[in-house]
């Protein structure tokens, strides 16, 4: 498997398109508030957890 590597900006850029196209509808509800949305950006999988 090749490793590729990704400045900090990149990251956060592919972690935003993910978020805004597949993941806030899911996730933007009242349970949600205060805490956190941690997201693989090469599977697109995400949690939410109040300790990250």
């Amino acid at each position: 498997m090749e490793t590729l590597l990704l400045s900090y900006e990149e990251v956060a850029k592919i972690a935003e398109q993910l978020y805004q196209s597949n993941i806030r509808a899911a996730v933007e509800i009242p349970e949600n508030i205060g805490k956190m949305v941690i997201i693989d950006i090469e599977t697109g999988d995400y949690s939410v957890d109040k300790n990250g």
